[in-house]
């Protein structure tokens, strides 16, 4: 069950006051507001997260730290929580957005961190590609509500995924995502999808793995997320699916082996 969103945060729930609000990009699934005062910099963001799904990013701290990741993640309210009415508060991280350039220097960083989240436990809730093979549920997405036939083409994508063992993914690599701080070192924000799956739905975010398999599995699991939540952007990615499958099928038959 998704927690019910004010249309505002109420900074008092994590002890601040007099703060000015200043509204950031905000996409199709959230809202964000930066807040300044005296000294505090701050970004709340809305969520449809439990408390459980916004604790589990615990694993993400842990793995990058280990390769010298930054991160921003929710922080504690007054009373120990990670939300309140709908909204999680987070530092500000001062930082360029990421140049396609970037993401390929940045892929190694990446993989490590791939390596050093593995054996973290799937995130509540959620559900990895290969799990949703048979599983109709998963973070923010229902293949109950989804006609047969769109199920069965994403399904038939996912199948198709290489085996290897699944870890902590972001899941949502872009340029406002990832940031280049002043002294270079890179910072991944908005954990908000993140879960564990196959580790080439980040690497084809970063342009370092994009063959028509990943390609596939990608693009459905885009349309099964947003068939609920931004359903006009589903039924436009339903055009590509078919032959997106298609080709992942026929690379599929020329492997060796």
């Amino acid at each position: 069950m998704h927690t019910k969103t004010n249309n505002y945060p109420n900074p008092e729930a994590w002890r601040l006051s007099g703060l000015s609000f200043q509204p950031l990009l905000s996409g199709a699934r959230n809202k964000v507001f930066r807040a300044t005062a005296q000294g505090v910099d701050v970004v709340f963001k809305s969520t449809r997260r439990t408390e459980a799904q916004l604790s589990w990013p615990a694993y993400v701290r842990t793995a990058a730290d280990r390769v010298g990741l930054r991160v921003s993640l929710p922080m504690e309210t007054g009373d120990g929580k990670l939300s309140h009415s709908g909204w999680v508060m987070e530092q500000f991280i001062e930082g360029r957005p990421a140049t396609p350039a970037d993401f390929q220097t940045l892929a190694p960083s990446i993989k490590a961190f791939h390596k050093a989240a593995l054996g973290s436990p799937q995130r509540p809730g959620f559900a990895s590609a290969q799990d949703l093979i048979t599983g109709s549920t998963g973070g923010d997405i229902d293949l109950a509500v989804m006609p047969p036939d769109i199920v069965r083409q994403c399904r038939n994508a996912w199948r198709l995924l290489p085996p290897e063992p699944a870890t902590l993914i972001h899941a949502d690599l872009n340029a406002g995502n990832l940031l280049i701080s002043t002294d270079g070192a890179p910072i991944l924000l908005d954990w908000d999808e993140a879960r564990v799956d196959s580790t080439g739905f980040d690497l084809r975010a970063l342009g370092y793995k994009s063959d028509p398999v990943m390609k596939a599995a990608a693009l459905a699991f885009e349309i099964a997320i947003c068939w609920c939540i931004e359903p006009e952007r589903a039924q436009s990615l339903c055009r590509d699916l078919p032959n997106a499958v298609q080709a992942a099928q026929n690379m599929n038959m020329t492997r060796p082996g």
